[in-house]
């Protein structure tokens, strides 16, 4: 239909990219220093509009594809601290911390002694260096927490409404992606356990707690903050129900469209909206992994995979545009 109006409407779920939708939405970047999950300085940016600054945890301790075993115990979220303490050096009176898309799974034991708590192992202070030394851990002070924590409100947004422990949790689902091996995970699942019994242990089992590696719990946990599922905040700040009231078609899309998407990612909020109004949707994804129980719980028109048309992963890859203009062009004809 040559008459029909195409509106784009950029959408994040509080990983990796956030800032970027922000950043369209009206927020300036501001920029911060800050150092990666291995401890590298590097110059990371947060978004601020007003008395309101985001920051996202992927600017400074974002995934590492080419994370090892080592890395995945090691990784620490250090950085995200000191970019959460940059930002309450500033005039704001809400924060919001997007905690998706890490590389940690140190229950944000990094972030909080970024922010000023002091870690005992007995009578010795230590810092702890990512997810493999939180057992090392034996006491937590709070004294020394960033004094601005007490005046601003921050909010969580996550990407995931994983809890903190457990079949589900951070370690057992995320570990492996942030390249821990069985061992590993086992290593981390029994330290994050460890330290929820010092910091918070009620909040280990909180929706969106697992995010970020745990960075939500310690969020949750230590700093006061509330959780808001990040896709959902984000179509709020966005105006994205606004944008809804005109439209007779969404189109929306992952690269890997599974059974996880049903867990905070953005297809699945973008869907659940437009089916509440009765507007049919397209989901356009690089791989569809649903299970049959997520295929009902996600009642999209359709799901169009590229390598439904591309079996061979490197040419799906290389050629996504090409295909994605094919993909188009299909919808086009069937609407």
């Amino acid at each position: 239909n040559a008459q029909a109006e195409c509106i784009r409407h950029p959408l994040a779920d509080g990983g990796e990219g956030t800032l970027d939708v922000l950043v369209a939405a009206g927020f300036g970047l501001v920029q911060v220093n800050s150092v990666d999950s291995k401890a590298g300085d590097i110059i990371a940016h947060v978004a601020r509009r007003d008395d309101i600054v985001a920051v996202e945890s992927a600017q400074a301790a974002g995934f590492d594809p080419g994370a090892t075993p080592v890395d995945a115990l090691m990784a620490s979220s250090a950085g995200v601290g000191m970019m959460i303490s940059s930002a309450l050096d500033m005039p704001i009176s809400s924060l919001y911390l997007a905690v998706g898309g890490s590389a940690t799974t140190d229950g944000g034991a990094g972030m909080l002694h970024a922010l000023g708590a002091t870690f005992w192992d007995g009578e010795t202070q230590i810092i702890p260096t990512g997810g493999g030394s939180l057992a090392e851990i034996r006491s937590v002070e709070w004294g020394g927490l960033h004094p601005r924590l007490r005046e601003v409100s921050v909010t969580v947004l996550t990407d995931v409404d994983n809890p903190l422990l457990g079949r589900n949790g951070a370690a057992r689902i995320f570990g492996p992606q942030k390249g821990a091996d069985s061992q590993g995970v086992e290593l981390l699942e029994k330290g994050l356990h460890h330290f929820a019994q010092i910091v918070g242990p009620a909040h280990a089992v909180a929706p969106g707690s697992g995010s970020g590696g745990g960075i939500g719990f310690a969020a949750l946990a230590a700093l006061g903050a509330t959780r808001v599922p990040g896709a959902r905040a984000i179509m709020g700040i966005t105006g994205f129900d606004s944008a809804l009231e005109s439209a007779s078609l969404v189109i929306t899309g992952e690269g890997s469209f599974d059974d996880q998407s049903a867990h905070g990612k953005v297809p699945s909020w973008v869907v659940g909206a437009a089916v509440a109004r009765g507007i049919p949707v397209v989901v356009v994804c690089g791989v569809d992994k649903r299970s049959a129980t997520s295929v009902t719980a996600t009642p999209a028109l359709s799901v169009y995979s590229l390598l439904d048309i591309e079996p061979d992963v490197n040419r799906c890859i290389d050629n996504a545009y090409e295909l994605l203009v094919q993909v188009g062009q299909e919808i086009g004809r069937t609407i």
